[in-house]
């Protein structure tokens, strides 16, 4: 080897000490909280309503939908029909809406709400990073239960 290929080997070499270095005390220096999402979903209050909610919805629009069916079958002429279909055409749609719009702010709501603790636990316990628990192997520090606690 010539002069010039040992100091480029000699500065990759510092250059990957340097980079080892460096995660390694990135690693060592931040405090990373893990959080099993699915458990807060499945069993924190907030979404359980949440869920309510929906189902609420979604019956009030069942409950229209077999107004409508009901009073279709009763119709004996296509004209009828054709009115009645005219006639809660707009109603189920506005419902329907109605309905869509009222699940989308809920949902942002809560994620909002629960983004907001997750951020407060992991702080109050030191930690920088928050991941969910699904895509770390090992380590971290599980704050899912007292996100739980706080979400109720």
């Amino acid at each position: 080897m010539n002069k010039k290929q040992y100091i480029i080997a000699a500065v990759c070499l510092v250059v990957a000490l340097m980079l080892g270095y460096g995660i390694k005390s990135m690693c060592s220096s931040t405090n990373i909280a893990t959080i099993d999402m699915e458990v807060i979903v499945r069993d924190s209050q907030m979404f359980k309503d949440l869920q309510a909610k929906r189902t609420a919805n979604a019956e009030e629009l069942r409950k229209l939908y077999t107004q409508i069916q009901t009073e279709l079958q009763k119709a004996k002429t296509d004209k009828k029909k054709e009115q009645i279909a005219k006639k809660y055409e707009t109603q189920l749609r506005e419902a329907q809406i109605k309905a869509q719009e009222a699940d989308k702010k809920d949902f942002e709501e809560a994620d909002s709400k629960i983004r907001s603790i997750i951020k407060e636990v992991a702080a109050d316990n030191g930690c920088e990073v928050t991941l969910a628990k699904s895509y770390v192997l090992s380590g971290g520090i599980d704050i899912t239960e007292e996100v739980m606690k706080k979400a109720q």
